[in-house]
């Protein structure tokens, strides 16, 4: 006897593609969560990099007011 392989019901397909779209979903929001940490990340180098930057000039400053004051 032949079994001829028969599309699966309506609800079963539905079922199954609302687990695929599930599972895309929450690898997209997977997706964004890292993308947000890494910005999160990049945005504190940034500041550091901004505060490092600033305190070099406030440094370099002092040194050539002491510079001035030495050759007064």
């Amino acid at each position: 006897m032949l079994k001829l392989n028969q599309p699966a019901p309506k609800s079963q397909a539905l079922r199954i593609e609302s687990v695929g779209l599930n599972e895309k979903i929450n690898l997209l929001a997977e997706n964004v969560q890292s993308l947000l940490d890494r910005n999160q990340t990049i945005d504190n180098e940034i500041k550091t990099v901004q505060s490092n930057v600033e305190s070099m000039a406030k440094g370099l400053t002092n040194q050539i007011k002491q510079i001035n004051v030495s050759l007064s």
